[in-house]
């Protein structure tokens, strides 16, 4: 198989976030650039130089509308989430289907993994039942990826380790599905138009991703690459929530992708893929 440098990434990454952008506009469907897809497009007007990631964010509703639209697509490109068998993620994953990713970040492997870009489901809570709702996403979290580390980390409080691991062994042995299935129904109780709270669900920044529900009120279509993608209107009050001094550049020996994958062309389409303009 053909291997793809950082460059034929940054391409599919970016065809996948215009073919997302075109369905989500024919469809009615919401979506905003998140974390540092809207980064990248406010402050470089497309990626980040040093970095080739795509990142999404999708009121719950929406997320599924998007899933089944693209799932039944006639293209090369698939929605991978939670519920599907073997998928231990807690957010989707639209994949290139033409290629194949190779990744040592899990001692599980995904089958099926190609070049992406994240798709993080938003939920709604009031502000009373904002801590509760939060701890229970975050344990639901947990639960995928023990599973997909195959081990359950020692933590401070040692009274979780059992409760951990028992969930480990049940879901090894049941089916990651079923885990899936619970996340899904859990979810539906927390919906994306009536909540006070707004919480990004899966990515890294645990309560950095609880936003004011004013945060996800309406866009702003901004310039990405040679495309178009949608990042809030609040997106100053979202960024510095996020990275607080967003416009401040990292210092240059922390200019780098943390890279812990490589990205291959399917030996079945590598030639007529590379050849795409």
């Amino acid at each position: 198989m053909k291997e793809l440098d950082v460059a034929a990434q940054k391409k599919i990454v970016l065809d996948i976030l215009k073919y997302v952008h075109e369905i989500c506009e024919k469809n009615n469907i919401r979506y905003f650039a998140g974390y540092g897809t809207a980064l990248g497009a406010v402050r470089h007007q497309g990626f980040i130089p040093w970095d080739d990631d795509g990142d999404i964010e999708v009121p719950w509703p929406d997320y599924l509308k998007l899933m089944e639209i693209i799932n039944s697509d006639e293209s090369h490109y698939r929605f991978l989430s939670f519920g599907q068998k073997g998928y231990y993620y807690c957010y989707g994953k639209i994949i290139d289907t033409r290629t194949v990713v190779s990744t040592s970040a899990r001692k599980v492997q995904i089958e099926g993994l190609g070049v992406d870009v994240d798709v993080f489901p938003l939920v709604g809570f009031d502000r009373k039942e904002e801590q509760q709702a939060f701890r229970k996403l975050q344990a639901m979290k947990m639960i995928g990826v023990n599973y997909a580390n195959d081990a359950v980390r020692l933590r401070k409080n040692f009274l979780i380790y059992p409760v951990e691991k028992g969930l480990q062994l049940y879901y090894k042995k049941k089916g990651i599905e079923a885990w899936g299935r619970k996340l899904e129904n859990m979810l539906n109780r927390y919906p994306f138009d009536r909540g006070e709270v707004v919480f990004s669900y899966g990515g890294l920044y645990k309560k950095r991703q609880l936003f004011d529900r004013h945060v996800y009120d309406s866009y702003e279509l901004m310039n990405f690459e040679d495309g178009k993608l949608r990042v809030c209107a609040d997106w100053d009050g979202y960024l510095t929530h996020m990275y607080g001094d967003w416009r401040q550049l990292p210092d240059e020996d922390k200019r780098k992708a943390e890279h812990v994958s490589r990205a291959f062309w399917r030996e079945d389409t590598e030639e007529d893929a590379g050849n795409d303009d």
